[in-house]
């Protein structure tokens, strides 16, 4: 047997790992800019494989609705306080 064959040389898996694909979207949450930049830049990008342009959509989705949730909330609980200053202004 002859050790010495050359092997082709195997090209990086460019895949995603899920503990890659965890950290990403615990970061989406967290920073939602980073979700939306990556996204967009892998979602966009036709060198990339189908996963990392779907996963890009993924993360650029959760980075979009995370911050219309939190204007959700912010809006929700202003108007709660708001409501509350006028209760209590008027039960005087």
């Amino acid at each position: 047997m002859d050790y010495q064959q050359q092997q082709s040389p195997q090209e990086p898996n460019e895949g995603l790992t899920t503990g890659l694909k965890v950290v990403l979207i615990i970061g989406t949450i967290f920073i939602q800019l980073i979700g939306i930049i990556l996204g967009a830049i892998w979602m966009t990008d036709n060198n990339n494989s189908e996963e990392k342009r779907k996963f890009g959509k993924t993360l650029l989705t959760l980075g979009i609705v995370v911050i219309v949730v939190q204007c959700i909330c912010g809006i929700v609980i202003y108007g709660g306080i708001i409501g509350l200053g006028i209760s209590n202004m008027m039960a005087f």
